[in-house]
């Protein structure tokens, strides 16, 4: 082999060898995502349903789940609908009843008006518990709300895209849907954290109210 060859064969050896260290480089530096994490499930708690009168049409149309819920207070005493998503207006909050939480539950989406528990975990914190908006509902009394959501979902939670274990996701091709109402039955603990101001009437999610609300869920329906 000549002089001229070697110096050849070196370079082309250079060559590779910087093509080669830049894909592993690359490789390195940008790494598939991780997927996101699921929503956790629900943990136990809660009042078993009284035997309200409660009826929930769902169903796609156009690009969104419309929803209809109607529920009549068959108790002798006041209920605390919990049916007011929380949206910025202008410098403050308003508590919105045509607005709903939207979580994942296994392979399917959750649209929700209802208190949520503290997440189970020690790797967040949270400086105060996020509110949510009631209406209450006097014995014999009956509450009606309609809703939109749009597809594609968008996740809402009170607590966040992140609840300890990194961002969530929700199911990238969810086949069902389901709604869920929270109420809550006097007389109200008063770690329940019920209020009125000019904002409208408020409780505190987390686990006093999750152990007191009860929830009214619609059967799932394919999307």
């Amino acid at each position: 082999m000549t002089t001229t060859d070697r110096r050849l064969l070196a370079a082309v050896a250079a060559v590779l060898g910087l093509a080669l260290g830049g894909c592993g480089a690359d490789a390195r530096d940008d790494p598939d995502p991780a997927p996101g994490a699921s929503d956790p499930a629900d943990p136990d708690g809660g009042v078993a349903d009284p035997g309200l009168d409660f009826t929930a049409t769902v169903g796609a149309e156009d690009g969104a789940v419309r929803v209809s819920w109607t529920l009549r207070n068959t108790t002798d005493g006041e209920l605390l609908v919990v049916d007011g998503i929380p949206r910025v207006a202008g410098a403050g909050t308003r508590y919105d009843p045509t607005l709903a939480y939207v979580t994942g539950r296994g392979s399917g989406i959750l649209l929700s008006q209802r208190a949520f528990p503290w997440p189970d975990t020690d790797r967040m914190a949270w400086g105060q518990a996020p509110r949510v908006g009631v209406t209450r509902l006097a014995a014999g009394r009956t509450l009606s709300r309609e809703l939109r959501v749009a597809e594609p979902f968008e996740r809402r939670q009170p607590f966040g895209d992140d609840l300890g274990d990194g961002p969530v996701a929700l199911p990238t091709d969810p086949d069902r849907v389901t709604f869920c109402l929270g109420v809550v039955a006097a007389p109200y603990p008063p770690a329940l954290g019920l209020s009125t101001d000019d904002e409208g009437t408020t409780i505190g999610h987390g686990n006093a109210a999750w152990q007191a609300q009860t929830q009214l869920c619609s059967d799932p329906v394919g999307l």
